[in-house]
């Protein structure tokens, strides 16, 4: 997992952590390559799920499998 990608889901987590919602959200702004692409990484791992894009923000459930990973692996980065 990229740097990029692990900071995603550490945001997410903690959100959950936070708040019980398993829902995040990111404005997007700027070069997006590396956030859409890093989403889809996460996504094709199981990590989230349910991604919803519109023009200027991009959703999505953090899933059991990123709870877990983020339970175990908060510092890896």
């Amino acid at each position: 997992m990229n740097q990029v990608a692990f900071n995603i889901l550490k945001k997410a987590y903690s959100q959950y952590q936070n708040s019980g919602s398993l829902r995040h959200s990111i404005i997007l702004s700027g070069n997006t390559d590396d956030i859409l692409n890093s989403i889809q990484a996460l996504q094709k791992e199981g990590y989230i799920e349910r991604i919803v894009q519109t023009e200027l923000e991009i959703a999505f459930d953090l899933s059991t499998i990123g709870i877990e990973y983020m339970a175990s692996n908060q510092e890896a980065f």
